[in-house]
């Protein structure tokens, strides 16, 4: 790392020094380094260019640790616990990320550390009254913000980049709808995967809703009491699919009662009731009822303009009473309708509203007035609500008869004025996000968050009072209308975007989503959600359950070489581009590890979501303290028609597994063998499949006999065993069957055809079986050799690749005798306690010997273990 003083007065001088003399440094750093500063010169602390020196006194702790602990209690006056404790794990994710071996040069790493360091120190200091308020909120952004830069800044220097994709190229080829999975009539899901020159390695899941064929009724729904995960609540709505969206308060510095953390921002309507007004014009996803009794489905902008504010209270004798505000453009009394029109002021517009004379105003948070004041002959300010707004009104309304004089209300403050809402048109369900995308019908082409009241302190302030200008790569939730291109139905496109993962998902960028929608073919599309608490669940039938197809995104993670198992936040995240703290050797008997235990899935695996991932299952109460504003607390039911899934069992509906468990029987008579007691069998298939296994012989065109085979009979000196997860019913298995049939003849003159019940099951689950038709391949003692076989034989048909082996598979078969692999399988707790013990060591030692000395001390551990025995 290099340090030199280069003759600049701050810092930020000095940096903008070495980039100016520098051949290999990025110019985009002058601006990356400008940021969280209000200019050049804003940037204190020492002026040289080590990052791990500080103007303060840190008590003899590392950089990194002191920082990482003052983050954690200075965010204590505006979040919770839970929060700051994330908000300093993320800190010290992006920081251990950047840090480097010491180098003679400046990298763009040691810069953007530097960055990361110093503003940190600046942010926590600072005395400006406005700023001190913002620090949790300018800290995450800090660190999104840098964390972003490193990986686009990384995608641009690497020597591999002109070799990769672009994120459109890799759209075109894999988001359009002929490669959706339709796991209930009208709804269709995949995943886009690859790794792209723009955006690096992508995980984004798309869900198609078919609006005309599927039926589909949309449900929004404040899910923050539920006390289940989002797959359980989808069940329990008899929903085929969730999403989340919607924004709520969190890092908003003055949340003051009634309003409270998590409340949701701006419209949100569940089964025509207004839970939350349009406070501010944002656009929105609505359901909205015609005349002819049907309901539409698509985006809005809407805003308060036409509402009807319904203010009631009770005026003694003369019972309940109140007035009518109609909140337009201009002030004014209609004494004919006996209705008043109002004006609304809310955060965006400031956070003091001025009433002028003969104009009254009240202060409005949900359903009820928080606030009232009257101008008594000179202009008097009323303080707008941070979750609410103001209404002025003239002084009329409240001297008319039908309001029984309630002038007397604005000077007796102990009667409670209550609210409630009339809208425009005749939404059933709607909920907010924003800002627009794009919308070819209103000739709206890009995005302007200002006109959608992202600006001033209007929440989320992540958006409101955003310092990064759209640079950072965080998980999305876009949603957009498209029309299909065969049928010509609108389809309700929803794309999940993953991020925060450094191997499979870094995020995208507000204009990265609007693009990646457009490229999905929407002629209209919005924001809807991000952060934390994004989810996607599908039905799966194939599992006969709800299931969550996003990968983890509270915490930053990436792989360590180390124990990819391990959950987000339990050891340091590594950068996988120069992973400095392991060798090669450990590296390498890490994922000799993965292959032992039978648990290694390729990384070209077309899964959705990590096998056996709990983090992808946190309930909605379990997340919501730590999630951000920018995130939801609410859900988006996608409901089929049919009532419960209940209901839906007795009508054949996605929740019947009757006929996804039929067999040929039903189109011919089976005569099965009666069985026979199988001998006593050990082995890894016996513990996979069971002792005995099936198989159906056709006897004529309406006849099949059923054939029983004991398993290790069956599978002996097999050195490939495939597993095929399909049913009758699936259109897409029925294409790639016959296919699957030619390969197996190509590759074996047998064949043979197994059924699928309770073991199927197991198996699926185990796999991690996402959808049909899916393609397993195990080895001789049964560990994986790829979970994507499906995929591979379109493009190997030759079966030239055949199977397909990773090259450590071939590495642990060419070194491992088959005995000992066998050995290693039937005591496998021990082996890895064995292989960590032995690979902490390696680390402790620096490496010792590579690969091959390691090796040979497990080999001798394992004789050792087996003479004892």
């Amino acid at each position: 790392m290099a340090t030199g003083d280069f003759k600049g007065a701050t810092w930020l001088s000095s940096a903008f020094n070495v980039i100016e003399k520098s051949t290999h440094l990025n110019p985009d750093l002058y601006d990356v380094l400008r940021a969280f500063g209000k200019d050049d010169n804003d940037a204190p602390g020492p002026a040289n260019l080590d990052p791990d020196t500080l103007d303060v006194d840190t008590g003899g702790i590392d950089t990194t640790t002191y920082l990482k602990d003052r983050i954690a209690n200075d965010l204590l006056d505006e979040i919770d616990s839970d929060q700051a404790f994330m908000f300093s794990r993320r800190f010290v994710s992006v920081s251990t990320l950047l840090k480097e071996k010491a180098s003679d040069s400046v990298t763009s790493k040691q810069l953007l550390r530097l960055a990361l360091h110093r503003r940190a120190v600046q942010i926590l200091s600072t005395t400006d009254p406005a700023l001190s308020q913002r620090k949790a909120l300018r800290i995450r952004a800090l660190v999104d913000f840098i964390w972003s830069i490193s990986l686009v800044l990384n995608l641009k220097d690497s020597p591999d980049n002109n070799q990769q994709c672009t994120f459109a190229e890799l759209i075109r080829e894999q988001g359009q709808q002929s490669s959706s999975h339709e796991f209930a009539p009208g709804f269709y899901h995949s995943t886009i995967e690859g790794t792209t020159s723009d955006f690096g390695p992508v995980h984004i899941n798309i869900l198609r809703i078919n609006l005309t064929s599927s039926g589909c009724q949309m449900k929004c729904v404040d899910a923050r009491d539920k006390t289940t995960d989002l797959p359980t609540f989808a069940k329990e709505m008899g929903a085929v699919a969730a999403i989340s969206g919607g924004f709520f308060l969190y890092s908003e510095p003055d949340i003051e009662l009634p309003s409270k953390r998590t409340d949701p921002v701006g419209l949100l309507i569940s089964d025509g009731k207004v839970l939350g007004p349009p406070i501010f014009k944002r656009s929105a996803i609505v359901q909205t009822k015609r005349e002819n009794g049907r309901e539409i489905i698509g985006i809005e902008k809407i805003g308060m303009e036409g509402v009807t504010c319904h203010c009631s209270w009770n005026a003694g004798e003369d019972g309940e009473t109140g007035v009518e505000l109609v909140i337009g453009s201009s002030l004014y009394y209609n004494n004919d309708e006996g209705v008043a029109h109002a004006i609304c002021v809310h955060r965006a517009d400031a956070e003091e509203a001025v009433i002028e004379r003969s104009q009254c105003a009240f202060a409005i948070v949900g359903d009820q007035v928080v606030q009232r004041k009257f101008s008594p002959g000179c202009p008097v300010e009323i303080q707008v609500p941070l979750l609410g707004f103001v209404l002025i009104f003239p002084e009329e309304a409240l001297l008319c008869e039908s309001s029984g004089n309630g002038t007397k209300i604005m000077h007796d403050h102990n009667i409670e004025i209550s609210v409630s809402y009339d809208l425009p048109s005749t939404m059933t369900n709607a909920m907010a996000g924003g800002p627009l995308f794009f919308s070819d019908e209103d000739g709206c082409t890009a995005m302007d968050l200002a006109s959608e009241d992202f600006k001033g302190s209007a929440p989320p302030v992540t958006f409101s009072q955003d310092e990064t200008h759209d640079y950072n790569l965080l998980p999305r939730m876009g949603i957009g209308i498209a029309k299909c291109p065969i049928s010509g139905d609108e389809l309700l496109v929803c794309a999940a975007v993953d991020g925060r993962n450094l191997d499979r998902a870094l995020g995208l960028t507000l204009q990265g989503t609007s693009d990646l929608l457009r490229s999905l073919g929407c002629y209209k599309a919005m924001n809807l959600d991000g952060g934390s608490s994004k989810r996607m669940v599908v039905w799966d039938p194939s599992l006969m359950k709800h299931r969550v197809v996003c990968l983890s995104t509270t915490e930053i993670k990436a792989s360590n070489g180390t124990d990819k198992t391990a959950k987000p936040g339990t050891e340091p995240s590594l950068d996988v581009e120069e992973v400095t703290d392991l060798d090669a050797a450990a590296i390498e008997l890490n994922e000799l590890l993965d292959a032992l235990e039978g648990e290694y899935i390729e990384s070209s695996s077309s899964g959705g979501a990590d096998e056996k991932n709990e983090d992808c299952d946190a309930s909605i109460v379990d997340e919501t303290p730590a999630v951000e504003e920018s995130e939801s607390d609410t859900s988006v039911i996608d409901e089929k028609v049919g009532g419960t899934m209940e209901q839906q069992q007795e009508d054949g509906g996605p929740a019947d597994n009757n006929e996804a468990n039929q067999t040929a029987a039903s189109e011919t008579d089976q005569v099965v063998e009666q069985p026979q007691q199988p001998p006593a069998q050990t082995g890894p298939f016996v513990d996979l499949f069971g002792d005995v296994l099936l198989s159906l012989e056709m006897v004529d065109e309406t006849h099949a006999q059923v054939h029983q085979h004991f398993t290790n009979e069956a599978l002996a000196n097999k050195k490939v065993v495939g597993l095929y997860f399909s049913a009758d019913w699936c259109g897409p298995c029925r294409q790639f069957t016959p296919d699957l049939v030619q390969f197996y003849d190509k590759m074996n003159s047998r064949r043979g055809k197994q059924n699928e019940g309770q073991r199927g099951q197991y198996l699926g689950e185990k796999y991690g079986v996402k959808s049909i038709p899916t393609l397993v391949l195990l080895d001789e003692i049964g560990n994986v050799i790829t979970t994507d076989a499906r995929n591979k034989i379109p493009m190997d048909k030759a079966g030239i690749g055949f199977p397909w082996r990773s090259p450590i598979s071939v590495l642990v078969s060419a070194l491992v005798p088959r005995s000992m692999r066998l050995l290693m399988k039937s005591q496998v707790n021990e082996v890895v306690d064995l292989l960590r013990k032995v690979l902490g060591g390696a680390n402790n030692a620096g490496g010792g010997g590579g690969l091959g000395g390691l090796f040979d001390k497990l080999r001798e551990s394992l004789a050792k273990k087996a003479g004892a025995r």
